[in-house]
């Protein structure tokens, strides 16, 4: 089976440069998203972008520096994440989808999660994640079961809101 790789970045690019995911997207997994369909090798970086309403970000290997990884984590800089995403997990925010190896990086970002709508960040095999916001943070989506990291947990850097 062959499959076309599409970037939706330089579909979505606005004046700026900037591109702008809106609304429910799956990136990095399938469409039940439940089972990574990312890169086996180096994917994309997306600096300065904003991410807005419910996102399931994750792939395999050094998968997007976006989407999650089974080796390297997520970097999201100078990035703006609105809404419910679920980084490292599935669509429910109960298995882990996370990485193998490093953490997630969200660093330079604007606004992560709300008081209604947090986001889930799990998952992740040897170091944990650093982020900034109020969110669920090694545990499902209701609260009740763990799923951190198995070494590192992680580092809650620069928020005045825990």
């Amino acid at each position: 089976m062959h499959f076309t790789q599409k970037t939706i970045a330089d579909e979505l690019k606005n004046k700026a440069g900037q591109c702008d995911l809106l609304g429910s997207n799956f990136l990095g997994s399938d469409l039940l998203g439940s089972d990574l369909l990312g890169s086996d090798h180096l994917g994309s970086d997306l600096l300065g972008n904003d991410l807005l309403g419910s996102n399931l970000l994750g792939s395999n290997f050094l998968g997007s520096n976006l989407l999650g990884s089974d080796l390297l984590g997520n970097d999201l800089l100078g990035s703006n994440l609105l809404g419910s995403n679920f980084l490292g997990s599935d669509l429910l925010g109960s298995d882990l989808l996370g990485n193998d190896l490093l953490g997630s990086n969200l660093l330079g970002s604007n606004f992560l999660g709300s008081d209604l709508l947090g986001s889930d960040l799990l998952g992740n095999d040897l170091l944990g994640s650093n982020l900034l916001g109020s969110n669920f943070l090694g545990n499902d989506l209701l609260g009740s079961n763990l799923l951190g990291s198995n070494f590192l947990g992680s580092d809650l850097l620069g928020s005045d809101r825990i």
